[in-house]
């Protein structure tokens, strides 16, 4: 009896059982994150046929308000979630790259910026190589901003502000750094890519939109461990939504 008390002992205190429990740990708050992202996609479809057919309710203003009120209070919950892992793992802000940035350090934000057109020329390369056999023609179209929409302004605010600052708090902030802790870099780049796609699922139809998610999650993660801040891959992110909405990509 004494044994096997001593062998259960010699698990738990082991280095490889404190990794797996600690991997499991950050997994776990991802599992909550992606069950509450779920769980807003229903809640906006709910609240917005509500206003929509009880409230009486334009379509432009049933969208905006069903959605930046459950958005809202997801990224805000997202937020709590950061808060708490930091706790958990005995993370501060700095660890995770959430600090002050100067005036010195602005030309890492514009690589940031810059490696986003170089990232969506590359990935069309790729892309349309794979999905037609050869190189096509492809180009950058711009569309105008419908500025007298309230969607424009929920896509102006949270899809290019908040949301890629949330997003990259979570991702490449805790769960990346926290991950880097026990894990060589290239493994945390790796999970924390395929769980920003993951969690982008809904949003995935083809294989390619799987893929630009998995990579953006790469590109990201890359821009975090080069600048040592989050601000590079913010902006990154910031720019991909912005080109995703407003320059979107033609293939012919």
């Amino acid at each position: 009896m004494n044994e096997l008390d001593d062998f259960f002992k010699k698990i738990d205190n082991s280095e490889e059982s404190s990794k797996i429990f600690y991997i499991l740990g950050i997994l776990l708050i991802f599992c909550v994150h992606y069950l509450l992202s779920r769980f807003s996609q229903s809640l906006i479809i709910d609240f917005y046929n509500h206003l929509l057919l009880v409230k009486k309710f334009t379509i432009d203003k049933a969208d905006f308000i069903s959605l930046i009120s459950v958005v809202t209070v997801f990224w805000g919950a997202a937020v709590l979630l950061v808060i708490g892992g930091l706790k958990l793992y005995a993370l501060s802000p700095k660890d995770i790259g959430w600090k002050k940035t100067n005036i010195k350090n602005a030309w890492k934000i514009l690589i940031g910026i810059i490696s986003v057109p170089i990232y969506k020329f590359l990935f069309c390369v790729i892309v349309v190589h794979i999905q037609y056999g050869c190189l096509t023609h492809f180009s950058f179209k711009v569309n105008q901003p419908a500025f007298d929409t309230l969607m424009f302004y929920y896509f102006a605010i949270f899809t290019i502000f908040i949301g890629p600052i949330v997003e990259e708090l979570f991702f490449r902030g805790f769960i990346q750094t926290a991950l880097g802790k026990k894990l060589d870099f290239k493994y945390a780049l790796f999970i924390t890519a395929f769980l920003f796609a993951l969690n982008h699922s809904y949003k995935i139809h083809h294989w390619y939109t799987a893929l630009n998610f998995f990579a953006i999650g790469l590109l990201c993660g890359l821009l975090k461990k080069w600048d040592g801040t989050l601000w590079s891959s913010i902006v990154a992110h910031s720019f991909l939504g912005f080109s995703a909405k407003w320059i979107p990509v033609i293939c012919k």
